[in-house]
Parts: C-alpha cells; sequence; structure tokens
C-alpha cells in the first residue's frame, strides 16, 4: 500500500506522520511525505532582499529539512520518499497522489473559525478533489 503524507510544517505534522507511519505498518505500506510550498502572506524580512528566485529556492529548502526532520522519527524503512512542490496545498496533493498512484492520502486537520470554515480548508479541499481515499488526522 502507497501512502502520500501531507506534511504543512506545523506541529501537527510529527502527529500526521506518526498516525500514517501506524497505518503503513498495520498495511504492510510505505509512505511518501509530500509537502506544498506557496509564498507566505508576509515574507519575512530576510527574503525582502533576496531575489525572487533565491526565495523560492529558501522555501523549498526549508520544507526539504522539515520533511528530513519528519522521516527522522519515523521508524526506519518506512519512508520511500520525500517531496516538495511549489503548488497550492490541496492542489500538490492532489496532483502527487494521481502522479504517483498511491491508495490513500493521509493529511492533518486543524480547527478554524469564521472565514477559513466558510472558503474551506485544505484538508476539505483535498477530500473533495482527490479521487484517492482521504485519512483525516485530528489533533487529540
Amino acid at each position: 500500500m502507497k501512502i502520500l503524507v501531507g506534511i504543512d510544517g506545523s506541529d501537527m505534522g510529527h502527529l500526521v506522520a506518526a498516525e500514517a507511519a501506524k497505518l503503513a505498518a498495520r498495511m504492510g505500506g510505505s509512505l511518501t511525505l509530500f509537502r506544498a510550498v506557496t509564498l507566505p502572506p508576509e515574507l519575512p524580512p530576510s527574503f525582502l532582499v533576496m531575489a525572487p528566485d533565491d526565495v523560492q529556492k529558501a522555501l523549498i529548502e526549508g520544507a526539504e529539512a522539515n520533511l528530513r526532520d519528519v522521516a527522522a522519527r519515523l521508524p526506519p524503512g518506512l519512508v520511500v520518499a520525500k517531496r516538495v512542490e511549489v503548488n497550492t496545498p490541496w492542489r500538490g496533493l492532489v496532483h502527487a497522489a494521481k502522479e504517483l498512484g498511491v491508495d490513500i492520502v493521509v493529511i492533518g486537520a486543524h480547527s478554524h473559525h469564521g472565514l477559513e470554515r466558510l472558503l474551506g480548508t485544505t484538508a476539505s479541499k483535498v477530500v473533495d478533489h482527490c479521487d484517492r481515499s482521504v485519512f483525516v488526522v485530528r489533533p487529540h
């Protein structure tokens, strides 16, 4: 069983990865850790002096470091790949799920209020648009 795990860079990412690892262990599966990067609404001051290509490179490098950290906390052998894309998170996950031919997508849910709940979260967009089963991990 091939499992795509959406990691968002928050503390929730470690919980999502741990739950995906439990699922993979039970089902004899493997994990691909995935992270999408986009320009944050407010750039850190250090980014303001960078060339646009350097900003994208810095975002990708930060996401790759995050995925290495997440993978290091999982049992050896479960993570077969780590992937970073420049894309909106929900579109990137849906695209990667199709391209990689995974069996299931594992993502985290955050509690949102007001405008975020009205417009929809990444988790709800993945559930709505993905043609694979989606396992949503909720905070404890």
